[in-house]
């Protein structure tokens, strides 16, 4: 009993195994990633706020330093909130079942100015 104890927390370790979370019927989970829409990077510290006339309260979650996020919300109609200082809000209407969804990207625009700008510059002979 005790190798067999071993075995499964080395494979849980080394990822090899994951674990299966149960939640309430009345729960789902909804998981992620926010990256950049044009360079597809991820973005750390966004805020993910789940909405829903289900819930009791609002859902949130800040994404890691690999932009992913997750959160429980309740099934049915959930509009997730993107924000992010630099990045315009985004708004994301999702239908979750029981199941949940996972594996989202969601695409975050940078505000106008925060682009690169690319200058040309001539340089003149000295007179």
């Amino acid at each position: 009993m005790r190798m067999r104890h071993a075995v499964v927390s080395l494979a849980l370790l080394t990822g090899c195994l994951q674990p299966e979370v149960r939640l309430r019927a009345d729960r789902a989970f909804v998981s992620g990633q926010v990256v950049d829409a044009r360079t597809g990077e991820p973005l750390r510290d966004a805020l993910v706020i789940g909405l829903s006339p289900q819930a009791d309260g609002d859902a949130a979650a800040s994404t890691d330093a690999n932009g992913r996020f997750a959160m429980v919300v309740p099934p049915g109609r959930v509009l997730l909130l993107v924000e992010r200082q630099d990045r315009r809000p985004l708004r994301v209407p999702l239908q979750v079942d029981a199941a949940g969804l996972h594996g989202l990207s969601l695409r975050a625009e940078a505000l106008p100015g925060d682009e690169p700008i690319e200058i040309a510059v001539e340089l003149l002979p000295p007179r």
